[in-house]
């Protein structure tokens, strides 16, 4: 489908004519650094997605995720995340490692994120999706696995006979390389 020039939003100004002027309160809740609340949250989390983008622009959102609190606030302004193994991306620090063991195996690099903007948000879209309702949740048989999609992305269709031995393969993986 083309979508038709003049119902592209192309600049800042059209897309504010669509919406109506934000809330005191909405802009008086982005802080510059984490606060007591941000930092109590962020200490309770198991899962976070980190979105980064390179110098051409090219952006990526990587999902992390470990037992609550491996996300590290170093300070107000910086946070520091483990980087386990298939992620292979910034400090080496042994003191800042030590920190992020998980079952006797460190990271061999933790990520640091410097905080420029922070805010909560509101929780409409968990809700919506009903992310964690149970009665809610897809079936996983009805989609194909994960090796089963790779494989197919990178241009080879496995035989259906070859995809559980390829699975318990990719599990026993994750059983070796996890803690």
């Amino acid at each position: 489908m083309q979508v038709k020039a003049e119902f592209t939003i192309a600049d800042e100004t059209a897309l504010r004519r669509l919406f109506d002027d934000q809330t005191p309160l909405a802009a008086q809740k982005c802080l510059s650094a984490l606060d007591a609340h941000a930092t109590a949250f962020i200490r309770r989390a198991p899962f976070v997605c980190l979105g980064t983008q390179d110098m051409a622009g090219r952006a990526d959102v990587s999902p992390r995720g470990d037992p609550a609190g491996f996300v590290q606030v170093l300070d107000p302004q910086t946070l520091a995340i483990p980087d386990r193994p298939c992620n292979n991306r910034l400090v080496t620090d042994p003191d800042l490692l030590a920190g992020m063991r998980v079952n006797d195996r460190l990271p061999k690099l933790a990520i640091l994120v410097e905080v420029s903007e922070v805010f909560l948000h509101c929780a409409k879209a968990f809700r919506r999706s009903g992310l964690w309702d149970p009665s809610r949740f897809q079936d996983r048989k009805a989609f194909p696995s994960l090796s089963q999609m790779i494989l197919e992305q990178a241009g080879r269709a496995p035989a259906e006979s070859e995809v559980p031995h390829l699975d318990a393969d990719l599990e026993v993986e994750y059983q070796r390389t996890m803690y």
